[in-house]
């Protein structure tokens, strides 16, 4: 019994185990896929920001293609407006990069020089700093690509190696627990098989034999002691005495019991047990069950001796029929004596004269 409890204890520590880490593991995925889908977003957001300067920057680089190739004509107000507003969204766009505030700067300062007369050095150099931010936009665009495509790619193999990982464990933790649950069951067989051994043994003894909880229920008991009881199984296991016994019974068995439980010493009484078929002595022995110290149970061992009781009842009764015939006999012979005595005398008084 205490092998399978045993058992059962470390599949139970290994179903926790495995819980706990699949848990944990399902916590972790979560969390790595979270954080590559807020890497995602933030790196998208980036992407589509460069996207945004580069579109503003090629706004202009039109206007001003355009406005150079219709001869520079006189520049009118909403002109000059559109390629404020491109520039500023430029700013804005580019607020965390110096370098690029910078060029912003230059290209404001060169937009406010353009006009009909403005020579083809100022429109060169204000070609070449678009060109110029042009070209570092697009190269941050690649970086920042570039290091999207590494991140998910790191993450993914994050991803395969730690689902592969927990993959693995669980693989092996279910082995162990089909493992364990193979031994159990063999184990269980095992247990079976000598509960049933040990069943047959106490069905087929002489003896009544029983077995009760330290509350006094009934645990196990053989068949001699339902036959002797005339009681079923069912109505025995479970209960007490008080159940299936008269109220008298009962309180002196449950006395017997508590003496047992308080000294933890075995206890020989007689009793005398009421059936159908008349009184049936029996020889009982009471006696504690312990594991490792601990009470788990009291065990009762009870002989039939109603036919020894019996013989020694017959026993005693010719003994004591006999005593009688043999004052009987001593009376009779003194009656006998005092009988025979009596003319003998007489005879021997008239001799004498």
């Amino acid at each position: 019994m205490r092998i399978v409890f045993n058992a059962r204890i470390a599949l139970q520590r290994k179903i926790a185990w495995l819980l706990l880490f699949s848990f944990f593991s399902l916590v972790f995925i979560g969390g790595l896929i979270y954080f590559n889908k807020k890497n995602t977003e933030t790196t998208t957001y980036w992407i589509n920001h460069t996207y945004a300067v580069i579109q503003h920057i090629d706004k202009i680089n039109t206007r001003i293609s355009t406005w150079e190739s219709l001869s520079r004509p006189p520049q009118n107000t909403a002109f000059h407006e559109a390629l404020g507003k491109d520039l500023d969204r430029i700013r804005k766009l580019t607020a965390d990069n110096t370098d690029q505030q910078l060029l912003v700067g230059r290209m404001a300062t060169a937009m406010d020089k353009l006009g009909t007369g403005t020579d083809s050095s100022t429109l060169s150099s204000l070609k070449l700093m678009l060109g110029e931010m042009m070209q570092e936009e697009k190269d941050l665009l690649v970086r920042r690509r570039t290091l999207s495509k590494a991140a998910e790619v790191k993450s993914l193999w994050l991803l395969i190696g730690v689902s592969v990982l927990v993959f693995l464990f669980i693989s092996i933790i279910l082995i162990r627990l089909n493992r364990d649950i193979v031994l159990r069951r063999r184990a269980e067989q095992r247990l079976t098989e000598s509960q049933n051994w040990l069943q047959s043994i106490l069905d087929n003894s002489t003896s009544l034999i029983y077995i009760k909880d330290p509350a006094g229920r009934y645990v196990m008991v053989n068949r001699r002691f339902r036959e002797i009881l005339a009681v079923q199984e069912e109505t025995v296991i479970g209960c007490t005495d008080a159940d299936f016994s008269t109220f008298e019974a009962a309180t002196h068995y449950q006395f017997l019991d508590e003496q047992v439980v308080r000294t933890l010493k075995s206890l020989e009484i007689e009793t005398v047990v009421p059936t159908a078929g008349g009184e049936v002595h029996l020889l009982s022995i009471k006696f504690p069950l312990m594991d490792d110290g601990r009470l788990i149970g009291i065990g009762g061992i009870a002989t039939d001796i109603t036919e020894r009781v019996q013989y020694q009842q017959q026993l005693i009764a010719a003994t004591r029929e006999a005593q009688s015939a043999k004052g009987m006999q001593e009376l009779f012979l003194a009656n006998m004596s005092h009988e025979i005595r009596t003319p003998m005398n007489a005879i021997i008084g008239f001799t004498q004269l």
